[in-house]
Protein backbone atom coordinates (compact mmCIF):
# COMPACT_ATOMS: atom_id res chain seq x y z
CA UNK A 1 0.00 0.00 0.00
CA UNK A 2 1.46 3.34 -1.06
CA UNK A 3 0.64 6.56 0.75
CA UNK A 4 0.88 9.55 -1.56
CA UNK A 5 1.57 13.12 -0.58
CA UNK A 6 -0.46 15.98 0.75
CA UNK A 7 -1.84 19.00 -1.06
CA UNK A 8 0.59 21.29 -2.85
CA UNK A 9 1.96 24.21 -0.87
CA UNK A 10 1.88 27.79 -2.05
CA UNK A 11 4.75 28.70 -4.36
CA UNK A 12 7.30 31.19 -3.16
CA UNK A 13 10.22 32.44 -5.21
CA UNK A 14 12.25 33.11 -2.06
CA UNK A 15 14.03 29.97 -0.87
CA UNK A 16 14.61 31.64 2.51
CA UNK A 17 10.86 31.82 3.08
CA UNK A 18 11.25 28.30 4.54
CA UNK A 19 13.80 29.21 7.18
CA UNK A 20 15.42 26.41 9.16
CA UNK A 21 13.88 25.87 12.58
CA UNK A 22 17.37 25.78 14.12
CA UNK A 23 20.83 27.17 13.49
CA UNK A 24 23.77 25.16 12.08
CA UNK A 25 25.49 23.08 14.74
CA UNK A 26 28.83 24.55 15.74
CA UNK A 27 31.64 22.41 14.37
CA UNK A 28 29.25 20.10 12.50
CA UNK A 29 29.42 19.52 8.76
CA UNK A 30 27.13 18.26 6.01
CA UNK A 31 28.68 15.76 3.61
CA UNK A 32 27.46 14.81 0.14
CA UNK A 33 29.07 11.70 -1.36
CA UNK A 34 28.35 11.01 -5.02
CA UNK A 35 29.06 7.30 -5.36
CA UNK A 36 30.72 5.91 -8.47
CA UNK A 37 27.95 3.67 -9.84
CA UNK A 38 28.75 3.93 -13.54
CA UNK A 39 26.00 5.22 -15.81
CA UNK A 40 23.55 5.93 -13.01
CA UNK A 41 23.25 7.99 -9.87
CA UNK A 42 23.55 7.43 -6.13
CA UNK A 43 24.26 10.15 -3.57
CA UNK A 44 24.58 9.89 0.20
CA UNK A 45 24.00 12.90 2.44
CA UNK A 46 25.36 12.72 5.99
CA UNK A 47 23.68 15.51 7.90
CA UNK A 48 24.80 17.44 10.99
CA UNK A 49 23.91 15.32 14.00
CA UNK A 50 24.57 12.09 12.10
CA UNK A 51 21.34 11.37 10.21
CA UNK A 52 21.70 10.09 6.65
CA UNK A 53 19.73 10.48 3.44
CA UNK A 54 20.22 8.44 0.27
CA UNK A 55 19.16 9.90 -3.06
CA UNK A 56 18.93 7.06 -5.60
CA UNK A 57 21.07 3.92 -5.66
CA UNK A 58 22.26 3.32 -9.21
CA UNK A 59 21.65 0.23 -11.33
CA UNK A 60 21.75 -3.31 -10.01
CA UNK A 61 25.26 -4.71 -9.48
CA UNK A 62 26.99 -1.33 -9.75
CA UNK A 63 28.20 -1.16 -6.16
CA UNK A 64 25.91 1.11 -4.14
CA UNK A 65 25.00 -1.46 -1.45
CA UNK A 66 28.64 -2.45 -1.06
CA UNK A 67 29.79 1.19 -0.93
CA UNK A 68 27.27 1.98 1.79
CA UNK A 69 28.37 -1.05 3.79
CA UNK A 70 32.01 0.00 3.50
CA UNK A 71 31.03 3.45 4.79
CA UNK A 72 29.42 1.80 7.81
CA UNK A 73 25.90 2.87 6.88
CA UNK A 74 23.39 0.79 8.82
CA UNK A 75 20.51 3.25 8.94
CA UNK A 76 19.11 5.64 6.36
CA UNK A 77 16.76 8.17 7.91
CA UNK A 78 15.47 9.25 4.50
CA UNK A 79 15.53 7.39 1.19
CA UNK A 80 14.63 9.25 -1.99
CA UNK A 81 14.06 7.66 -5.37
CA UNK A 82 14.02 10.68 -7.65
CA UNK A 83 12.26 8.62 -10.35
CA UNK A 84 11.83 4.91 -11.05
CA UNK A 85 14.33 4.29 -13.84
CA UNK A 86 16.65 1.33 -13.39
CA UNK A 87 19.83 3.42 -13.36
CA UNK A 88 18.49 5.22 -10.28
CA UNK A 89 16.57 2.47 -8.42
CA UNK A 90 18.18 -0.76 -9.63
CA UNK A 91 20.01 -1.34 -6.32
CA UNK A 92 17.51 0.38 -4.06
CA UNK A 93 15.59 -2.76 -3.04
CA UNK A 94 18.86 -4.32 -1.87
CA UNK A 95 19.83 -1.17 0.02
CA UNK A 96 16.46 -1.01 1.78
CA UNK A 97 16.81 -4.68 2.65
CA UNK A 98 20.21 -4.21 4.31
CA UNK A 99 19.53 -0.93 6.18
CA UNK A 100 17.10 0.36 8.75
CA UNK A 101 15.03 2.99 6.93
CA UNK A 102 13.05 5.87 8.41
CA UNK A 103 11.08 7.25 5.45
CA UNK A 104 10.81 6.74 1.69
CA UNK A 105 10.04 9.46 -0.87
CA UNK A 106 9.20 8.96 -4.55
CA UNK A 107 7.30 11.01 -7.11
CA UNK A 108 3.71 10.08 -7.83
CA UNK A 109 3.42 9.10 -11.49
CA UNK A 110 0.38 9.14 -13.75
CA UNK A 111 -0.94 5.66 -14.49
CA UNK A 112 0.37 5.61 -18.05
CA UNK A 113 3.93 6.31 -16.84
CA UNK A 114 3.95 3.95 -13.85
CA UNK A 115 6.55 1.23 -14.51
CA UNK A 116 5.63 -2.44 -14.73
CA UNK A 117 9.26 -3.61 -14.56
CA UNK A 118 10.53 -6.26 -12.17
CA UNK A 119 12.95 -3.67 -10.77
CA UNK A 120 10.09 -1.38 -9.76
CA UNK A 121 7.99 -4.24 -8.36
CA UNK A 122 10.95 -5.49 -6.32
CA UNK A 123 11.45 -2.02 -4.87
CA UNK A 124 7.81 -1.75 -3.81
CA UNK A 125 8.03 -5.22 -2.26
CA UNK A 126 11.16 -4.27 -0.29
CA UNK A 127 9.44 -1.14 0.99
CA UNK A 128 6.34 -3.10 2.03
CA UNK A 129 8.39 -5.80 3.77
CA UNK A 130 10.01 -3.14 5.92
CA UNK A 131 6.57 -1.88 6.96
CA UNK A 132 7.16 1.43 5.20
CA UNK A 133 4.96 3.61 3.02
CA UNK A 134 5.94 5.80 0.10
CA UNK A 135 5.38 9.52 0.43
CA UNK A 136 5.12 11.71 -2.67
CA UNK A 137 6.09 15.25 -1.66
CA UNK A 138 4.10 18.26 -2.75
CA UNK A 139 5.81 21.17 -4.47
CA UNK A 140 7.60 23.19 -1.82
CA UNK A 141 7.20 20.50 0.83
CA UNK A 142 9.95 20.30 3.45
CA UNK A 143 11.30 16.78 3.78
CA UNK A 144 13.76 17.58 6.55
CA UNK A 145 14.34 20.48 8.94
CA UNK A 146 16.85 19.84 11.71
CA UNK A 147 20.16 21.24 12.95
CA UNK A 148 20.16 24.11 10.50
CA UNK A 149 19.46 21.94 7.42
CA UNK A 150 16.35 22.35 5.28
CA UNK A 151 15.63 19.92 2.43
CA UNK A 152 12.61 20.56 0.26
CA UNK A 153 11.14 19.49 -3.04
CA UNK A 154 10.88 22.04 -5.86
CA UNK A 155 9.22 19.72 -8.39
CA UNK A 156 5.57 20.09 -9.33
CA UNK A 157 3.69 16.76 -9.08
CA UNK A 158 0.82 18.33 -11.04
CA UNK A 159 3.05 18.93 -14.06
CA UNK A 160 1.71 17.50 -17.31
CA UNK A 161 4.77 15.49 -18.32
CA UNK A 162 4.92 12.68 -20.85
CA UNK A 163 8.04 10.87 -19.63
CA UNK A 164 9.32 9.46 -16.35
CA UNK A 165 12.50 11.59 -16.26
CA UNK A 166 10.47 14.80 -16.12
CA UNK A 167 8.57 13.50 -13.08
CA UNK A 168 11.85 13.46 -11.10
CA UNK A 169 11.91 14.96 -7.64
CA UNK A 170 14.03 18.13 -7.63
CA UNK A 171 15.60 18.64 -4.21
CA UNK A 172 17.14 21.78 -2.73
CA UNK A 173 19.35 21.26 0.31
CA UNK A 174 20.31 24.31 2.35
CA UNK A 175 22.74 24.37 5.27
CA UNK A 176 23.58 27.82 6.55
CA UNK A 177 24.74 29.88 3.57
CA UNK A 178 25.44 26.86 1.35
CA UNK A 179 22.88 25.30 -0.99
CA UNK A 180 22.95 22.08 -3.02
CA UNK A 181 20.62 21.23 -5.91
CA UNK A 182 19.79 17.60 -6.77
CA UNK A 183 17.29 17.40 -9.66
CA UNK A 184 17.35 13.72 -10.67
CA UNK A 185 16.85 13.42 -14.43
CA UNK A 186 14.43 16.35 -14.74
CA UNK A 187 14.48 17.85 -18.24
CA UNK A 188 13.69 21.26 -19.73
CA UNK A 189 9.97 21.44 -18.85
CA UNK A 190 10.27 20.73 -15.11
CA UNK A 191 13.44 22.81 -14.97
CA UNK A 192 11.53 25.75 -16.43
CA UNK A 193 8.71 25.20 -13.93
CA UNK A 194 11.16 25.13 -11.01
CA UNK A 195 12.84 28.36 -12.19
CA UNK A 196 9.44 30.04 -12.50
CA UNK A 197 8.52 29.14 -8.93
CA UNK A 198 11.82 29.31 -7.03
CA UNK A 199 15.29 30.73 -6.79
CA UNK A 200 17.28 27.70 -7.99
CA UNK A 201 20.74 29.20 -7.48
CA UNK A 202 23.04 26.75 -5.72
CA UNK A 203 26.67 26.51 -4.68
CA UNK A 204 26.85 22.87 -5.77
CA UNK A 205 24.79 21.10 -8.41
CA UNK A 206 24.43 17.35 -8.96
CA UNK A 207 23.92 17.79 -12.68
CA UNK A 208 20.56 16.68 -14.09
CA UNK A 209 20.42 13.55 -16.23
CA UNK A 210 24.13 12.75 -16.00
CA UNK A 211 25.12 15.92 -17.84
CA UNK A 212 22.69 15.64 -20.75
CA UNK A 213 22.79 18.59 -23.14
CA UNK A 214 18.97 18.72 -23.00
CA UNK A 215 18.20 21.48 -20.49
CA UNK A 216 16.03 24.57 -20.24
CA UNK A 217 17.28 27.88 -21.58
CA UNK A 218 18.84 29.80 -18.70
CA UNK A 219 18.86 26.81 -16.34
CA UNK A 220 22.62 26.55 -15.82
CA UNK A 221 22.93 30.34 -15.61
CA UNK A 222 20.15 30.46 -12.99
CA UNK A 223 21.92 27.86 -10.84
CA UNK A 224 25.38 29.39 -11.36
CA UNK A 225 27.12 26.66 -9.36
CA UNK A 226 30.61 26.88 -7.96
CA UNK A 227 30.83 23.08 -8.15
CA UNK A 228 29.12 20.91 -10.77
CA UNK A 229 29.05 17.20 -9.94
CA UNK A 230 28.27 14.76 -12.75
CA UNK A 231 27.47 11.08 -12.23
CA UNK A 232 28.03 9.15 -15.47
CA UNK A 233 29.67 6.01 -16.81
CA UNK A 234 32.96 5.96 -18.67
CA UNK A 235 32.50 5.93 -22.45
CA UNK A 236 28.74 5.60 -22.04
CA UNK A 237 26.61 5.19 -25.16
CA UNK A 238 24.53 8.31 -24.42
CA UNK A 239 27.40 10.74 -24.86
CA UNK A 240 26.99 12.04 -21.30
CA UNK A 241 28.04 14.57 -20.29
CA UNK A 242 27.13 16.71 -23.31
CA UNK A 243 29.80 19.08 -24.54
CA UNK A 244 27.32 21.98 -24.63
CA UNK A 245 26.58 21.53 -20.94
CA UNK A 246 30.28 21.29 -20.11
CA UNK A 247 30.92 24.47 -22.06
CA UNK A 248 28.19 26.28 -20.15
CA UNK A 249 29.68 25.18 -16.84
CA UNK A 250 33.08 26.41 -17.91
CA UNK A 251 31.66 29.77 -18.91
CA UNK A 252 29.08 30.43 -16.22
CA UNK A 253 29.86 32.91 -13.46
CA UNK A 254 29.47 31.06 -10.16
CA UNK A 255 29.22 31.99 -6.50
CA UNK A 256 32.44 30.94 -4.77
CA UNK A 257 33.26 31.12 -1.07
CA UNK A 258 36.93 31.76 -0.35
CA UNK A 259 38.90 31.47 2.88
CA UNK A 260 41.09 34.48 2.07
CA UNK A 261 38.29 37.00 1.60
CA UNK A 262 34.81 37.74 2.85
CA UNK A 263 31.71 37.70 0.70
CA UNK A 264 31.45 36.36 -2.83
CA UNK A 265 33.38 36.62 -6.04
CA UNK A 266 32.66 35.59 -9.61
CA UNK A 267 34.55 32.62 -10.97
CA UNK A 268 34.23 29.63 -13.27
CA UNK A 269 32.46 26.52 -12.06
CA UNK A 270 34.62 23.49 -11.30
CA UNK A 271 33.27 20.34 -12.98
CA UNK A 272 33.70 16.93 -11.35
CA UNK A 273 32.84 13.65 -13.13
CA UNK A 274 32.56 10.18 -11.62
CA UNK A 275 33.72 8.60 -14.89
CA UNK A 276 37.05 10.42 -14.57
CA UNK A 277 37.30 11.36 -10.90
CA UNK A 278 35.61 8.35 -9.23
CA UNK A 279 33.47 8.94 -6.13
CA UNK A 280 33.10 12.63 -5.25
CA UNK A 281 32.84 14.03 -1.72
CA UNK A 282 31.60 17.50 -0.82
CA UNK A 283 31.86 18.81 2.74
CA UNK A 284 30.40 22.07 4.07
CA UNK A 285 30.15 23.72 7.47
CA UNK A 286 27.37 25.97 6.23
CA UNK A 287 29.76 28.78 5.30
CA UNK A 288 32.35 27.21 3.02
CA UNK A 289 32.53 24.02 1.00
CA UNK A 290 35.27 21.75 -0.24
CA UNK A 291 35.18 18.99 -2.85
CA UNK A 292 37.55 16.04 -3.17
CA UNK A 293 37.53 12.95 -5.38
CA UNK A 294 39.05 9.48 -5.53
CA UNK A 295 41.28 10.43 -8.45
Amino acid sequence: LLLWGANALLKDRNRDAVAPSSSPLAGETLTLQVLDVGQGSAALLTLPGGKRMLVDAGSKNTGAPEALAELGVQRLDLVVATHPHEDHIGSLAEVIGQCDVGAVYMPRLPKDLTPTTATYRNLLTAIKEKGLRVHAPAQGEVLYDENGVVIRSLSDPAGDYDNVNDCSLILMVQYGEISLLLPGDAGPDPQQAAMAAYDVSADAYLVAHHGSADYAEGWIEAIAPAQALISCGEDNSYGHPGEDALSRFRDVGAKVYRTDMQGLERAQARVWRTDRNGAITLVTDGEQLTVTAER
